[in-house]
Order: C-alpha cells, then structure tokens, then sequence
C-alpha cells in the first residue's frame, strides 16, 4: 500500500505553503464560502511552523497566530 500523507516531521509539500493556505482562506471567507475557508484555515495551522518563521525575539508569535485562527475558525470575534 501506498502511503501518501507525510509524516509530521517530513517536509510540507508546496501546495501545502501556509501562506498560500491563509491567502486562499481569506479569499474564500471574503466569497462567503465557509466551508471551503475553514478547509483552507486548517491546513495553514498545519503548515504554519514551516513556512511562518517568527520575527526575531518574538518566541511567542506562533502560538499567538495559531490562537488567533483558531478563534476565527470558532467564530470568535478577532482581537487586534
């Protein structure tokens, strides 16, 4: 059998780049679509650590991106 998801510590796959996902999801929630944002919401968390290096001496900046998507994914109002 064929195996085709990566494993955590493999490499993302390009299409998988998280700023590519976050582009696509805003572009989707600006079009109403929902769904399709929340699918592209998700895989910019997965991708995130890759491909979002954090600004130097700003240890928590990662976890404070990932919090602020995952209130918008639960619909919770963005703080700024």
């Amino acid at each position: 059998m064929h195996e085709t998801a990566a494993a955590p510590h493999d490499p993302p796959i390009p299409h998988d780049d998280a700023r590519v996902q976050q582009n696509l999801a805003l572009t989707a929630d600006r079009l109403g679509d929902s769904t399709r944002a929340r699918e592209h919401w998700q895989r910019y968390l997965t991708s995130m650590p890759a491909h979002c290096p954090a600004p130097p001496g700003d240890a928590d900046y990662l976890y404070r991106l990932g919090e602020w998507v995952r209130r918008q994914l639960a619909g919770e109002a963005p703080t700024p």
